[in-house]
């Protein structure tokens, strides 16, 4: 099967323009025949032979991703079919997701469900929307689950934004310092270098450090120069890999003050998705795996593991997660009254909008830190080549009287 793009004309006129799905040009034409509509040109949706053409497609960004479930959503709950909903969705937005949407809906006529299609073809969406996706397919509610997977993919784009917001500045001082230090010490160091000659027994410590500094520099260029080359290439495939991300985050999970902060936003995501799970029907033990599988803290793992264990015990849920997870005991009252009066659902969405709310001000502040120290970094760098240059030539001038 191929994708074909076509203009035809439809009985009262109007010009219609378009993609199908079919084997061959022939069966293109002939499916557009059925619908009623007369094709006057079709052509095959090939790809780019330049031999770069990747780099220049536009990325698939979370943005995208999010609205792509927001209007899988509303056309479902507009009563459309799955496959129309599939067909319609593959004729518009990303050109990536166009050409995923098609996939999927090759697969759903082949008999697989939603939950599948997405887990197969949509690997780079959040776990949480073929779950989420799984469950609205046992609760007969697809719209709804996709609607709430839509919602906190949006959420935490806004807070991904805010923070890259926050973090513009400083991340353009930093590479400022950068190139000011590079140049310094591939430059202007080397001038005064040359004026100050091999005798350097007599210069004061920092004059020495500046000047062995720039010397290593520039003696190492191409080791230093490979060296940054390969930590880009190591934060890249941390960025793109989802077993990598994983590893650093449970890295990062250990440290003292980020780990609590990240333990923290992994009880949002845990409490956020067990919500939405029960709110769309989902059985306490079903939603709490669900939720259990969004979860990629190593140790709050193995206390959600621990928690289940006595929740299949027949103990409590909200004294089940604060033996397990050590759960603040704000967060133990709320469950315990969401439990007593049977609105756990709502009770673990307020808890979760709490939490939200508790990291977006704790990343303001740390982002509202980071002016700051990349001005007094730069400063204490910049600071030091000056001064051990300028002692260097000072101490220059007394030798020579």
């Amino acid at each position: 099967m191929a994708d074909y793009k076509h203009k035809s004309i439809k009985v009262d006129g109007v010009v219609l323009s378009g993609r199908i799905e079919a084997g061959s040009k022939r069966e293109a034409w002939q499916k557009l025949k059925d619908k009623g509509l007369e094709p006057f040109r079709i052509e095959a949706v090939g790809r780019s032979s330049l031999p770069f053409a990747g780099l220049f497609r536009k990325k698939l960004k979370n943005k995208a991703r999010a609205r792509y479930i927001r209007q899988m959503a509303t056309l479902l709950s507009a009563g459309l079919p799955l496959l129309e909903c599939m067909d319609s969705l593959s004729r518009n937005g990303h050109p990536v997701l166009r050409a995923r949407s098609l996939a999927m809906r090759r697969g759903l006529r082949a008999g697989e469900r939603l939950s599948q299609t997405f887990a197969t073809h949509m690997a780079d969406f959040p776990p949480y929307v073929a779950q989420l996706a799984e469950l609205g397919e046992q609760t007969g509610a697809i719209a709804d689950a996709l609607s709430d997977a839509a919602n906190r993919m949006e959420q935490e784009e806004a807070l991904r934004r805010d923070i890259r917001g926050a973090l513009t500045y400083p991340a353009f001082l930093a590479a400022t310092g950068l190139v000011i230090t590079i140049f310094m010490f591939v430059v202007v160091v080397p001038q005064f270098e040359a004026m100050i000659g091999d005798d350097r027994d007599k210069l004061p410590l920092i004059s020495k450090m500046v000047l062995g500094g720039s010397a290593l520099f520039r003696d190492n260029t191409l080791v230093l120069g490979l060296s940054a080359f390969a930590l880009i290439a190591a934060a890249l495939h941390i960025g793109r890999s989802r077993p990598a991300r994983a590893r650093f985050f449970a890295l990062l999970d250990r440290l003292p003050v980020l780990g609590p902060f990240l333990r923290r936003a992994q009880l949002a995501n845990w409490a956020r998705t067990m919500g939405v799970a029960m709110r769309n029907g989902a059985p306490l033990l079903t939603a709490f795996d669900l939720a259990a599988r969004a979860v990629t803290s190593p140790s709050f793992s193995q206390g959600l593991i621990e928690a289940r264990r006595g929740v299949r015990a027949g103990e409590p849920l909200d004294e089940a997660l604060a033996n397990g997870v050590a759960l603040d005991p704000t967060f133990t009252d709320l469950l315990r009254t969401g439990r007593q009066a049977a609105a756990l659902d709502q009770m673990l969405l307020f808890m979760s909008n709490i939490l939200d709310d508790d990291a977006r001000e704790r990343a303001k502040k740390i982002t509202a830190l980071a002016e700051p120290v990349a001005i007094l970094l730069i400063s204490m760098i910049v600071g030091t080549l000056v001064i051990g240059i300028v002692l260097a030539m000072t101490s220059l001038y007394q030798f020579e009287i």
